[in-house]
């Protein structure tokens, strides 16, 4: 039976890119299969985030949750002894039965989420996160953003500082939810990242501090 997740998905299509690659449509990409990943129920990493763990790098996952997103592992095959009483018979079966459907539910929505990802980003990025033969993506998705993180989406010194300088700017309605302020600091970390100068705890703690007074 094929596993599907359309109905599931915040963003049954992710935004393309036209154009040249760059920090702000990757990032976007990034956003809406986190979204979709996170909106898979999963008891995974916490059990809070769905399979949120596909999309993050267990660094990023760190800063959500303490518990590690750790994947699934194929099941090995089920071997029962003659010794083995009925009862442990049936409960080591439907055991296997429920560890061989999340396993195939979770590469299942991997595959999905791939397959997003490969269809939102044009081609000519893709091609050396794919099997040759397959000619199917091979890659974990955090390896693949990273990677074109790295190469298409940095970020000038310059442009974070003036990103930053933008956000001290601002100024919260304290009658708002905190995850409001919150966002908004983590998306300035994930900038301060890609200019490969990541902002440090205390420079955070600074930040939103600062933003609060404001």
């Amino acid at each position: 039976m094929n596993i599907t997740f359309e109905d599931k998905f915040e963003y049954t299509v992710l935004t393309k890119v036209h154009g040249i690659l760059d920090y702000a449509s990757l990032k976007l990409i990034k956003d809406e299969l986190k979204a979709n990943a996170a909106s898979i129920i999963s008891d995974l990493g916490g059990g809070t985030n769905g399979h949120l763990g596909l999309v993050l790098t267990p660094a990023e996952y760190a800063l959500i949750s303490p518990t590690p997103y750790v994947r699934y592992l194929q099941p090995q095959p089920l071997n029962i002894v003659g010794t083995t009483t009925q009862h442990n018979a049936i409960r080591m079966r439907d055991d296997y039965k429920e560890d061989l459907r999340l396993f195939r539910e979770m590469i299942a929505l991997e595959k999905a989420l791939q397959k997003l990802l490969s269809h939102a980003v044009p081609a000519i990025y893709m091609k050396s996160f794919c099997n040759r033969s397959s000619n199917a993506i091979n890659m974990a998705i955090p390896t693949i953003l990273t990677t074109l993180f790295q190469t298409y989406g940095q970020i000038s010194e310059e442009e974070l500082l003036q990103d930053e300088n933008t956000l001290r700017s601002k100024v919260f309605d304290i009658t708002e939810p905190l995850i409001v302020l919150f966002n908004e600091i983590e998306d300035q970390q994930e900038l301060a990242v890609a200019a490969t100068t990541p902002y440090s705890d205390t420079q955070i703690i600074n930040l939103g501090l600062r933003l609060i007074k404001i």
